[in-house]
C-alpha cells in the first residue's frame, strides 16, 4: 500500500468526508480541454479591440525613424536645466540636433523665498521664429501634450 499523503493536492481536488478528513480521490479534478484554435486573434483584430494605432515596420527600423515620422508636424522636446520647447520640426540629424520653426521655449527656475524658505517655481516663455537646438541637450522627443497647460 502507498502513502499518498506527501504528494500535493491537486487544484479542484477534493478530500473525502469534508474538513479534511479521508482520503484524496481524483474524481472531482476538472478535466476539460479547451481547443485553442478558437482563441486566435490576429494583431490586427487585437489592436482594433485595444483602440491601438499600428504604425507599420517597413516605415520604422530604428528609433531616429520614429523623428523622420514627425517632420513638419509639432513636436515637444525636453531639454536639460528644466527646459521645455513646442515647435514644427524641420530637420534633424544623427546627433538628434534639431531645427525647429515657430518654436515657444519653457524655462522652470526655482528659487527659494528667503523669509519662508519655500520653493518658488517661475516659469519664463519666449517665441523664437526659427531656432537650432544643439542635440545634446535633448532629454526626449514627442508630439506635443494635448492636455490644458497648467
Amino acid at each position: 500500500m502507498r502513502d499518498n499523503s506527501a504528494r500535493p493536492i491537486p487544484a479542484g481536488a477534493h478530500r473525502e468526508g469534508g474538513m479534511g478528513k479521508g482520503r484524496l480521490t481524483r474524481r472531482h479534478v476538472s478535466r476539460e480541454r479547451f481547443d485553442l484554435s478558437e482563441l486566435t486573434i490576429s494583431i490586427a483584430q487585437l489592436a482594433a479591440c485595444l483602440r491601438i494605432t499600428l504604425v507599420p515596420a517597413i516605415n520604422v527600423k530604428e528609433p531616429l525613424d520614429l523623428i523622420r515620422l514627425s517632420l513638419d508636424e509639432r513636436i515637444y522636446v525636453k531639454m536639460r536645466n528644466e527646459r521645455e520647447l513646442r515647435g514644427r520640426l524641420h530637420a534633424y540629424d544623427q546627433h538628434l540636433n534639431l531645427v525647429l520653426g515657430e518654436a515657444e521655449e519653457t524655462v522652470t527656475t526655482i528659487e527659494i523665498d528667503e523669509e519662508t524658505y519655500e520653493e518658488v517655481y517661475r516659469t519664463t516663455k519666449r517665441n523664437i521664429s526659427m531656432l537650432f537646438v544643439r542635440g545634446d541637450g535633448v532629454i526626449l522627443v514627442s508630439p506635443p501634450s494635448m492636455r490644458a497647460p497648467i
